[in-house]
């Protein structure tokens, strides 16, 4: 043949036709019908037992037994007189939902007798359809669906193989409506190294919290974004399976139940968002863990899984949840170390809130609010107003959205009740805020560093020092810090009345909270040392500072070579430029974070 085509060593469906189109002979051969390790590892033919026997599949076909591998052309080596008697065996069965069975046979079943439904009876329902989808698997469709925690009895008459053979099968089976937390993340096995006693592969391990055995075949495994189809496995009531990947299924066998993914996802070490949905998207359980889970310096920084406390208190997050006890530092397949009864009694807190604008308010709370309570308006309260809508930004943080704007200056008292976290505790909950009007100058930009070398006292990195000259906290979250062509915005901060804020790269934060109130940016703007323009505006836009200072403002030619800031003279002058500005005094080469060494009134 010009192009002979590829036989596959696992298997593959072969046929042969006339030229009229009649089919001659098929076979779906596989690598089992070898019966021999060793031959089925590659230089060995597949031959025919008996060629007039044409009905028989693996059970007529053997490895061959010729000392050269085969017998190409001429008698078969393993030829003989094969009759087969076996009728089909039902090999297993799987409830596709509550109205589809899918059955698999010990061999291939004839198509008409397959199809048709007077083989078939079960009491109390009928059968509306069968599909083939194999040669020995059937997938048959009930008129009406099956009931909960119910036993079916399927009888099966006339399923012949291809040689006639058939007996009377019948099979017991019950259907379960799948719930929340029937299937439960138990275990958590993010960060593998340092290698403490378990193989160097993550895991996230699962426990059938029902009475009835579960196939998780088509369930949605959620990692982050990442989505996961599981395959066929049946997890057995009240026991585990270990989920991994591929490379690690074979190390995780000697634990215990263990299921391989083709791509496991990546858990990482900081934490992320894990959900398990059935095919017919029920949730059954979600975790977002945390590095703080561990609740042990030393079990986080690797080696240790962290294991769920009370499998089933459902409620739950970080107070279930610990690093692992054990001397191998898990236990997948097996009962948690830390395993006990827990239960949460304790109440949501308010921990912070925010204001948005003047008719939105964020809260954040202790822990994971009810999304029908949280989404209930009639559980909040606000003299003189009305709440519309409520949104559930994530577990534990609402924004609200007010009728009325909220007056400048005036006091507002909020009142929540009945907001539930997921295991029912709730208490009243009051919270008293006022907005005030953000107008030009309350922030004002108090101090400059340009220029950090050579080192005098500070840090050698850039910062912005903003001053709050208002009578009131603001909230820098979301407002743009603007250096000539680029934007920064800013994160939650709240600056008190006639308090400082520090604005710094990332990898300076720490060396400067030691002087003061510090945030970091990703990415801090550079800061030239001739010059450059600096603006500060609020959410809404209001420009509320803007300073374009130049090597010059110092006024010291040796203090312009680098290590002093510049500092604002009078922070409540807002309308001068270099004469309300100076090189630091400070021995320090500048004061972050505290009243200006030239300050004055200018």
């Amino acid at each position: 043949l010009s192009s002979f085509p590829s036989l596959t060593n696992s298997g593959v469906r072969i046929s042969l036709e006339s030229l009229s189109g009649v089919l001659l002979d098929q076979v779906t051969y596989s690598s089992d019908w070898y019966a021999d390790e060793e031959k089925k590892d590659g230089g060995w033919s597949l031959e025919r037992i008996d060629a007039s026997n044409f009905c028989s599949t693996v059970s007529n076909w053997s490895a061959s037994e010729n000392e050269k591998g085969g017998t190409p052309g001429h008698v078969n080596s393993v030829k003989g007189v094969y009759e087969d008697i076996v009728a089909p065996e039902l090999t297993t069965y799987f409830l596709l939902s509550n109205q589809e069975l899918q059955l698999e046979f010990s061999e291939s079943i004839n198509e008409d007798v397959a199809l048709l439904l007077s083989n078939y009876a079960i009491v109390g329902n009928s059968i509306s359809s069968i599909v083939k989808e194999s040669p020995n698997v059937l997938r048959l469709h009930f008129e009406s669906p099956f009931q909960d925690g119910e036993i079916q009895k399927l009888t099966m008459n006339n399923l012949t193989d291809e040689c006639g053979n058939s007996q009377e099968i019948s099979v017991d089976f019950m259907w379960h409506d799948i719930h929340e937390y029937d299937l439960v993340i138990n275990e958590i096995f993010a960060d593998e190294a340092p290698v403490v006693g378990l193989p160097e592969y993550e895991f996230i391990e699962i426990y059938n919290a029902s009475d009835y055995p579960i196939n998780i075949k088509d369930y949605k495994l959620k990692v982050g974004s990442t989505e996961t189809i599981l395959s066929d496995f049946e997890i057995q009531p009240h026991t585990y399976l270990i989920l991994c990947s591929n490379a690690a299924v074979e190390l995780y066998k000697a634990f215990g139940n263990s299921l391989g993914l083709s791509s496991f996802p990546s858990l990482t070490n900081s934490g992320v968002g894990i959900s398990l949905e059935s095919p017919s998207d029920v949730l059954l359980d979600q975790v977002t863990y945390s590095s703080d889970w561990y609740r042990d310096d030393d079990k986080k920084n690797g080696g240790w899984s962290l294991e769920r406390i009370d499998a089933s208190n459902f409620c739950s997050t970080v107070s279930n949840w610990s690093a692992s006890e054990n001397e191998k530092g898990g236990t997948p397949g097996h009962v948690n170390s830390v395993k006990g009864v827990y239960k949460d009694i304790v109440a949501p807190e308010l921990t912070t809130y925010l204001l948005l604008s003047n008719q939105e308010l964020q809260l954040e709370f202790s822990e994971s609010i009810n999304e029908d309570a949280a989404l209930l308006l009639s559980n909040y309260a606000i003299v003189g107003n009305l709440i519309s809508p409520i949104v559930k930004e994530s577990s534990n943080v609402l924004r609200l959205h007010f009728e009325s704007p909220f007056q400048d200056g005036e006091i507002q008292k909020l009142t929540m009740n009945n907001l539930t976290d997921e295991c029912g505790n709730s208490q009243e909950i009051s919270v008293d805020f006022i907005w005030h009007d953000i107008h030009e100058y309350d922030l004002v930009i108090n101090e400059i560093f340009a220029d950090e070398s050579p080192v005098i006292g500070l840090p050698e990195y850039e910062f912005i020092e903003i001053y709050n000259t208002s009578d009131y906290s603001i909230n820098v979250k979301d407002y743009k810090l603007k250096v000539g062509g680029s934007d920064k915005i800013l994160s939650d901060f709240e600056i008190q009345s006639h308090e400082y804020l520090i604005l710094c790269s990332n990898a300076a934060v720490e060396l400067y909270k030691a002087f003061g109130n510090s945030l970091g940016l990703s990415s801090f703007p550079s800061l030239t040392n001739s010059g450059v323009r600096i603006s500060l505006e609020s959410l809404s836009g209001v420009l509320l500072d803007q300073v374009t200072y130049s090597s010059d403002w110092y006024r010291d030619d040796d203090k312009k070579n680098g290590g002093w800031s510049l500092e604002r003279i009078d922070a409540s002058n807002f309308c001068s430029t270099v004469s309300n500005w100076s090189a630091s005094e400070n021995e320090k080469g500048g004061t972050p974070g505290h009243v200006n060494s030239v300050k004055g009134v200018y």
